[in-house]
């Protein structure tokens, strides 16, 4: 039986540069050092994201070394900019010490 292990780190992965109004984006988020894999979900400004927006169907790919990844692909508006984007990491066994990493988003109207 193995040691359950929360998530040690949350990292929101990819261009934090500014974002085109309009135009589809897509953000990858990597949890690290959680012991069964970390569920990763995200939220734009405390609003859920769907699992239509996650382009891995809302379930982290497990990868070597504890890690998990989701990708979240989304189309920003004018009304985005300046609202964060949230990736929360939990432990399925302990969601109560879930870590998140948030994003605010630059936004800009082309």
């Amino acid at each position: 039986m193995s040691a359950l292990v929360k998530p040690q780190s949350v990292t929101i992965r990819g261009a934090h540069g500014p974002l085109s109004a309009n135009y589809p984006a897509e953000v990858e988020c990597e949890a690290v050092g959680s012991r069964p894999a970390a569920n990763l979900t995200w939220d734009l400004d405390g609003v859920p994201l769907t699992s239509s927006a996650l382009q891995d169907g809302g379930q982290p790919k497990a990868a070597a070394n504890d890690i998990s990844v989701s990708v979240v692909r989304f189309t920003p508006s004018a009304s985005h900019n300046g609202r964060p984007l949230r990736c929360h990491a939990a432990n399925p066994e302990m969601p109560d010490d879930a870590i998140e990493d948030s994003w605010t988003l630059d936004v800009h109207c082309e």
